[in-house]
């Protein structure tokens, strides 16, 4: 049985398409690490083409969609490490370290909120208490 070059294309695709699949799974690349974007990058374009050469178009879309989105993330993690922000562990600040540091500045500010307004209740209180003493 011979295989033909259409459909190696789509096996070398999806095989790329896996590996970074298999990596994620594992915990060794996160979905914001520019090596999951590039490996997302390449099996995606590969299966647009080859979506396109068996005239399935339904899938032509999805990967063109998938191709586009992971280019984007490639730029992206590609200027950053030139010209974006240095962390101390990976000289790039990411997504998630800048979602999660939102997320812990927001919680800040309403646990001070929350705190003050509970000093002005029991002050308010013993002020109070001390009226009618």
């Amino acid at each position: 049985m011979a295989l033909d070059p259409y459909t190696i294309i789509g096996f070398i695709g999806a095989l790329v398409i896996m590996v970074g699949f298999i990596m994620n799974q594992l915990g060794r690349w996160k979905t914001y690490d520019f090596e999951y974007d590039f490996i997302n990058l390449i099996g995606a374009s590969i299966l647009a083409v080859y979506s396109w050469q068996i005239g399935s178009y339904p899938l032509l879309l999805m990967f063109s969609v998938w191709t586009v989105f992971s280019g984007k993330d490639v730029l992206v993690d590609f200027f950053k490490q030139i010209f974006g922000k240095k962390t101390k562990e990976n000289g790039v600040e990411n997504k998630a370290e800048k979602k999660n540091e939102d997320i812990t500045n927001e919680k800040t500010v309403v646990n001070e909120k929350t705190l003050e307004k509970d000093l002005e209740k029991r002050h308010d209180v013993a002020g109070d208490e001390n009226v009618t003493d």
